[in-house]
């Protein structure tokens, strides 16, 4: 069954439905959650697997659980973070698989991702660049010298970063505008279904 909603064409009810579901979760955890958008992209000539972006949430995991550590060594306070996630897996016009995720956060551990560019020809170390180097290493491409030139398959839109509220509830422009950018994980358009690998998924927990 699908519904349709704007311009994203027909959507999958029940990736709408566990999107839905994942942001309450999220909230009833986080009151102030933080929804980051990224796409993952796979460099020429590589064999998707069905693991990938499972390595991805862990290596993400991994390092937003070092950071809060270092954070804490420092004497810094730390505000228990755990990520709530859902993901998509699509095709475009040329055939190249790629994902799409949604990221939630505690709000008062990441409010924003922080620049995704480099400073100097450095990168900083925040957010968005813990999100490129969970994709680079899920890639295995991390054993490569200057393996941060992969940095960019990741992108991020120009909106990127939603902040939702549970306390102004799902009313809330910013809830709707967040909930809006997610749902184009549900749309049935461009989904894979000749591989047998899932197209979608999110956080169980």
């Amino acid at each position: 069954m699908s519904i349709d909603i704007g311009s994203y064409g027909p959507l999958n009810s029940n990736y709408v439905k566990r999107i839905n579901e994942t942001i309450h979760k999220a909230l009833n955890e986080h009151p102030r959650t933080m929804v980051l958008r990224a796409d993952l992209r796979f460099p020429d000539n590589f064999q998707d697997d069905s693991t990938v972006i499972t390595r991805f949430i862990v290596s993400l995991k991994a390092q937003v659980e070092a950071d809060m550590q270092r954070r804490a060594d420092s004497g810094h306070r730390v505000h228990l973070c755990k990520i709530r996630y859902m993901w998509a897996r699509e095709s475009n016009e040329f055939e190249k698989k790629h994902y799409h995720v949604a990221l939630c956060f505690n709000k008062d551990t990441y409010a924003y991702p922080g620049s995704y560019y480099t400073a100097t020809g450095e990168y900083i170390h925040n957010l968005s660049v813990m999100v490129m180097e969970a994709w680079v290493r899920a890639l295995n491409l991390h054993v490569y010298s200057n393996y941060q030139q992969f940095y960019p398959l990741v992108h991020f839109p120009a909106k990127c970063c939603y902040h939702v509220n549970a306390k102004k509830g799902s009313d809330d422009p910013s809830y709707k505008e967040a909930i809006n950018s997610v749902l184009y994980l549900a749309k049935l358009y461009s989904k894979v279904s000749s591989d047998g690998y899932r197209n979608f998924g999110c956080s169980q927990y």
